[in-house]
């Protein structure tokens, strides 16, 4: 048996052994919620889909909110690039204790089909909530980085930073943004590169990119 087929083989017995779980417990939304990520997670979105689509109207019946599972349905449209989908599942979540991540997966749909404002303002939404949430401030570095307001992009590149001085993405992005700026970035190019060095070199064609724009920028 090759490795592939041990995968297939173990894939196999989690996913019996959560169905086997919702089975002995059909009122309990966060067995479902198991089911439905593992599946997410080996990319049987369809299968995903239908349990997430038939626990929501399971518990619909019985009148009991199932906020998780919608987010969980909206995680399953996301992962399977259905934007549009996804957007719409997590607008229906209204639990409050989910609202951040909704807030951010809603800003992460938004920023997957470049729309980069409606992005921006779910992404604050959420960081208001929590504004220590590294994923969040990321991605908000991201967004300002795409809208090409590189000083608001540093601002909070920089917010992560304090949350994780070695967070690769981070000190790569933060890199960037100073490389545009003008402004000394080697130190942040090298924390990524010490920290995740698999990352780095991944990214280095973007560096190429941003020295022909300010040479571009320069000449004009």
């Amino acid at each position: 048996m090759n490795k592939r087929e041990e995968q297939e083989v173990e894939s196999s017995k989690i996913i019996h052994e959560l169905v086997e779980k919702v089975e002995q417990h059909p009122d309990n939304q966060d067995v479902y919620y198991q089911l439905g990520s593992y599946l997410t997670e080996v990319k049987d979105y369809v299968h995903a889909e239908e349990l997430y689509k038939k626990a929501i109207s399971h518990f619909d019946e019985k009148n009991i909110k199932a906020d998780l599972l919608v987010y969980g349905l909206g995680n399953v449209f996301y992962e399977a690039e259905l934007y549009v989908e996804a957007i719409q599942t997590f607008q229906k979540v209204t639990n409050s204790e989910m609202k951040e991540n909704a807030f951010l997966m809603l800003a992460q749909s938004y920023m997957a089909q470049e729309s980069y404002q409606q992005a921006l303002a779910f992404a604050i939404t959420a960081q208001e909530i929590n504004s220590k949430n590294i994923d969040t401030n990321e991605l908000i570095g991201d967004i300002f980085l795409a809208l090409g307001q590189f000083e608001n992009a540093a601002q909070y590149y920089d917010l992560v930073l304090e949350s994780d001085q070695n967070h690769a993405k981070a000190n790569f992005q933060r890199g960037l943004v100073n490389m545009v700026l003008g402004l000394e970035f080697d130190t942040y190019f090298t924390r990524s590169r010490l920290t995740n060095k698999k990352y780095f070199d991944a990214q280095k064609k973007r560096l190429s990119e941003i020295e022909s724009f300010i040479k571009l920028r320069d000449n004009r």
